[in-house]
C-alpha cells in the first residue's frame, strides 16, 4: 500500500530500528486498520490507606466533629471557662467535668472534708453561651468536643501531693446527703474514683505544666440529638447529668432528662504537706441553633458529615488515648497522637478539608487547632 509523501519523510527521518514499525502502523492506518499497539507498563498496586484524621474531638483542633448524616442548619462554637483553686494541708478537692451538651455549666470544684462530707462547691460556666434561650442564648444545642487541662502553680519547691483522675464513660458512683445546703457525702466517689481499674496516679508536680485530657462520645444517640437549651445549671442539676441516682438522693428527679452524650472526667487531689496552688481551664465545643432574627442564627451553616469509616477513626483514637495526659499548646495533640496512631488521612484528606470549610471558621478561639494529619503534617487553607 503506497504511504503519503509526509509519512515517507517522517519513516526517513526515524532511526532505522524504529522505520520498519513505523511502516506498519502507517499502513494499517491507510488499511483503516488497528496497527500495533505498545503494552501498558505495569502499575505498582496501590495499598487501600485508612481514614485517619488525628486530634479532631480536641476543642483546640479548628475542624469540627462530622455526622454521619446531614443534621440541619447549626454554628459550631468553642469556648472556654479557667479558674484558679488551692488544695490545703486538710480538706481534699474534687474536679468533676463533663460537656452535658445543652448547657454552658461544664464543670464543678468541690471540696472534701476527710469524713466526706462537701464544704464547698463551685461550678465553672462557659461565659458565652452562659444565657438560657429566652435571654439571648442558643435556642437548642447539642455536645461536640470537651477537654479539661490542670496546671500546678504552686512553687517548685512546695509543689507536690497526689492526684488521682479518671476518664470515663460511665457516670460516676452517687453521693450521699441531700446537696450543697445537707452536705453532700463524696466518700463513696472519692473511693469509687480510686479503686476503679481505668484511673491514674501522678504526683502534683507532673502537673507542672498544663496537660490535659480530652473526654469522648459515650453515648451516640445523645451525642447526636439536640435538645433545649438550658443556659447555666445549679450544682443539682449538673451533678444529676455526671453522678448516678440513689435512694437517699434522688437527683435524676429534678429534671425531666439528665442526658449525659460525653465521658466524664474527675480529678482527686489529695491534700498535701504544703498548701498547693493549682489553675483549670476547660474548653468545650457545641452545635448550636439559634432564633431565626438572631447575628447567629442568620450565621448557621449545614452540619459537616463524613463516611462512618472516619467517624468512627476519630472516635476510637480519643478513646483509645482516653487516659493520657497531653501537652497542651500550637500543635501539641497532633505531635502526641501522631507517632502513636499509624496510617494516613489518604482520600479522607479533601473531606477534612470540606468539613474545616463547612465551619466557615465559626468555631471561636480555635485559630491555635491541630492540623489534620497524613503521614507529614497537612497545612489546611481556610
Amino acid at each position: 500500500m503506497t504511504l503519503t509523501a509526509k509519512q515517507q519523510k517522517a519513516i526517513a527521518r526515524a532511526p532505522e530500528k524504529q522505520r520498519r514499525a513505523m511502516a506498519a502502523a502507517f499502513a494499517a492506518q491507510r488499511a483503516n486498520k488497528p496497527g500495533p499497539v505498545a503494552r501498558p507498563k505495569k502499575q505498582p498496586r496501590q495499598r487501600a490507606r485508612p481514614m485517619r484524621a488525628h486530634g479532631v474531638m480536641d476543642p483546640m483542633h479548628p475542624a469540627p466533629v462530622p455526622s454521619l448524616q446531614s443534621a440541619g442548619n447549626a454554628l459550631p462554637h468553642t469556648s472556654l471557662v479557667s479558674t484558679d483553686f488551692t488544695v490545703g494541708t486538710t480538706n481534699s478537692t474534687v474536679l468533676v467535668v463533663g460537656n452535658v451538651g445543652n448547657a454552658a455549666t461544664v464543670g464543678c470544684l468541690f471540696e472534701v472534708q476527710p469524713n466526706g462530707d462537701v464544704l464547698a462547691a463551685q461550678l465553672l460556666h462557659i461565659p458565652t453561651v452562659a444565657a438560657a434561650d429566652a435571654a439571648g442564648g442558643p435556642s437548642a444545642g447539642r455536645a461536640m468536643k470537651c477537654s479539661v487541662s490542670v496546671v500546678n502553680c504552686s512553687n517548685a519547691l512546695k509543689r507536690g501531693g497526689r492526684v488521682t483522675y479518671i476518664n470515663s464513660s460511665q457516670r460516676l458512683p452517687a453521693p450521699t446527703g441531700s446537696g450543697p445546703t445537707g452536705n453532700w457525702g463524696f466518700g463513696g466517689i472519692i473511693g469509687g474514683i480510686k479503686s476503679s481499674p481505668y484511673r491514674r496516679r501522678i504526683m502534683g508536680d507532673t502537673l507542672a505544666k498544663p496537660l490535659q485530657l480530652v473526654t469522648y462520645p459515650a453515648d451516640s444517640s445523645t451525642y447526636e440529638r439536640y435538645s433545649p437549651w438550658r443556659g447555666s445549671l445549679t450544682a443539682n442539676e449538673f451533678m444529676a447529668h455526671t453522678l448516678g441516682a440513689s435512694a437517699v438522693n434522688p437527683i435524676s428527679d429534678a429534671v425531666a432528662v439528665h442526658q449525659r452524650p460525653m465521658s466524664v472526667v474527675a480529678y482527686v487531689f489529695d491534700p498535701a504537706a504544703d498548701q498547693q496552688d493549682y489553675s483549670v481551664t476547660i474548653r468545650a465545643s457545641y452545635y448550636t441553633r439559634w432564633p431565626l432574627t438572631s447575628v447567629p442564627g442568620q450565621s448557621m451553616k449545614p452540619t459537616p458529615t463524613a463516611p462512618p469509616g472516619l467517624i468512627n477513626n476519630i472516635v476510637d483514637e480519643a478513646e483509645a488515648l482516653a487516659h493520657d495526659l497531653v501537652p497542651v499548646g500550637e500543635g501539641a495533640a497532633a505531635a502526641t497522637y501522631g507517632p502513636r496512631v499509624a496510617g494516613a488521612l489518604g482520600s479522607a484528606a479533601r473531606s477534612a478539608f470540606n468539613m474545616l470549610r463547612a465551619g466557615g471558621g465559626a468555631i471561636a478561639g480555635a485559630a491555635e487547632g491541630i492540623a489534620l494529619e497524613a503521614g507529614p503534617m497537612l497545612p489546611l487553607l481556610l
